[in-house]
């Protein structure tokens, strides 16, 4: 009897433990970018020309990646929600790139305007028509 009694409480204790971990899992949310040394850094132009050379072997090398990408923006974007992007111009009349402004950092959007020149640091999530990157920060104006 008295070991039935510990074993319950013992896969109570675990159950407990396993919510806790789950719950905390769950609920962490990502890395603030500005805190995060970059992986990459690189212009705008060169950024956009490597996945237009080559999209498959661009994503191997920036996928998932803290890319710091220093441009020139050329326009800033807020949407119905009210989150921002900014879109950095480059030479390639097809590819931009796209940088979603991370949540916390969002306000700072406002701080530049169209023809800054900046550094941008996110998270690459590849190319759709520009190059996407989230989570963004404005590392440098």
């Amino acid at each position: 009897m008295k070991n039935i009694k510990y074993i319950i409480i013992a896969a109570v204790l675990m159950a407990g433990i396993g919510i806790w971990y789950a719950y905390t899992e769950f609920h962490r949310g990502h890395k603030d970018l500005s805190n995060v040394k970059s992986d990459i850094e690189i212009s705008a132009i060169d950024l956009a020309g490597d996945f237009n050379k080559d999209e498959a072997q661009a994503n191997k090398t920036y996928l998932d990646k803290a890319v710091a990408v220093k441009g020139k923006i050329k326009s800033i974007e807020k949407d119905d929600n009210g989150l921002y992007t900014i879109l950095l111009g480059t030479e390639l009349d097809d590819k931009n790139i796209s940088c979603e402004m991370d949540k916390k950092h969002n306000e700072d959007a406002q701080k530049v305007k169209a023809g800054d020149e900046v550094i941008m640091k996110g998270v690459c999530a590849g190319a759709l028509i520009d190059v996407e990157l989230i989570r963004c920060v404005i590392e440098r104006k």
